[in-house]
């Protein structure tokens, strides 16, 4: 049937291919080398002195999708997504731009089935995907264990292009372009469009102009009077580096939480998430969440009198804030006039059915790409690409079905259909 055009209308001609990213952490690193690799000439404003200074600044993570048994945007979202990650990052290993065992490996990871819950999700994915053991396949407890070096007590999914990487290392290699230049301790105050393009005032009075800006600040993309309304939260959390003792599995891990390599420097889990709570301060009580969940999950790698032994208070680690939306998928694409979009769609609000022949209305050269939550690893290639697309007015990599689901207008629009406009 036909559905309303809200996500269409974003296309403009601009005089320059000059662009502004404000953030650089993944998904702003990753938009910005989308640009440059397609011909724009990329400025990238960051708050922090250096890149990677927010919730991208974990010692490591984890290449993670969530299969889901069925269909729904989100479970394609999420496929397509880690599906083109992995291209990504394994083309810069292949290239030597990233070190293999220094900034990552994709040498797998195992899902474990740790309860009831899990086991029945690992069968149902099993089954859906059983012609597809280059994506995912089924081990059993020994299977699990022999792979991954480290005694396994539960069946487990293997993920086989999956690994862990060094957020910051992969933030580093992305800006490596002659197009790209790093602005650090640039906090931006004042956000304004001109005939000129988007033109950005920072805290030290300094200015900057371009055809185009893309904001990519996690939680602060707020901050912006044409994305205040944006119903993104964060939610802190906190990721704990091992004793060098520990075990060293010879794959990432991931149960309630995971443990991933952090190349010669040992071992990483977490994270603990801090609900309603978006503080960004160490704590011992996240501490001892991270390394209860390990030991509860995986006591091969830390049994529960190893647990014990652990003084909390010499443990090191880093806590930051996640960017989270209500439907757990980011938020990517232009940015609506969200005045003009209420008016125009203001049928849906009696049936949600109606035939509107109005495209969507959108600040020219504007767009949004934030709300990644824990998965930015994943999710910002493929996010970064989608904005570079719709600059270029070229073949997006995803559906328009999956173009919709992420685009910025949803949530506006959703509210018209519930009468909450």
């Amino acid at each position: 049937r036909a559905v309303a055009p809200w996500h269409c209308g974003a296309t403009a001609d601009f005089k320059t291919r000059s662009a502004l990213v404000i953030g650089a952490g993944l998904a702003g690193c990753h938009t910005a080398r989308a640009l440059a690799d397609s011909g724009w000439q990329v400025t990238v404003l960051e708050q922090a002195p250096q890149y990677a200074s927010a919730a991208s600044g974990n010692p490591s993570g984890i290449l993670y999708t969530r299969l889901a048994a069925g269909d729904s945007d989100q479970g394609a979202f999420s496929l397509s997504a880690y599906l083109y990650a992995g291209r990504i990052y394994r083309g810069y290993f292949e290239r030597q731009e990233l070190v293999s065992a220094r900034d990552g490996q994709l040498n797998g990871m195992l899902q474990l089935g740790f309860n009831h819950e899990e086991r029945e999700a690992i069968d149902k994915i099993a089954r859906r995907y059983r012609r597809f053991s280059e994506l995912v396949r089924p081990l059993s407890a020994a299977e699990a264990s022999e792979i991954s070096g480290v005694a396994i007590e539960h069946p487990a999914l293997l993920f086989p292009a999956s690994g862990w990487l060094k957020p910051r290392s992969v933030c580093r290699q992305l800006l490596q372009h002659e197009a790209i230049k790093l602005v650090g301790d640039c906090p931006v105050r004042h956000l304004e469009y001109s005939e000129q393009g988007w033109r950005l005032r920072a805290a030290n009075g300094d200015r900057y102009q371009a055809a185009i800006c893309v904001v990519c600040c996690g939680i602060d993309s707020g901050q912006f009077d044409s994305l205040a309304e944006l119903p993104i939260r964060g939610v802190g959390g906190q990721v704990t580096v091992l004793p060098g003792a520990t075990p060293m599995p010879l794959l990432a891990l991931c149960h309630s939480g995971y443990v991933a390599p952090i190349g010669d420097d040992g071992l990483c889990c977490g994270a603990s998430f801090r609900i309603n709570d978006s503080g960004d301060d160490m704590r011992d009580a996240d501490h001892e969440y991270n390394l209860q969940q390990l030991s509860c999950h995986v006591p091969g790698l830390l049994p529960p009198a190893t647990r014990r032994s652990i003084e909390l208070s010499g443990l090191a680690g880093r806590a930051s804030v996640r960017c989270t939306t209500p439907d757990y998928l980011p938020i990517v694409g232009p940015v609506p006039k969200l005045a003009d979009i209420r008016e125009a769609f203001a049928p849906l609000a009696r049936n949600a059915r109606a035939v509107i022949d109005s495209a969507g209305s959108y600040h020219p050269g504007l767009y949004v790409n934030t709300g990644h939550g824990s998965k930015g690893l994943a999710t910002t290639p493929i996010a970064g690409a989608c904005i570079a697309a719709l600059a270029n007015r070229t073949p997006r990599p995803l559906p328009w079905r999956l173009m919709r689901a992420i685009n910025p207008t949803r949530f506006a629009i959703r509210s018209l259909i519930k009468g909450q406009g």
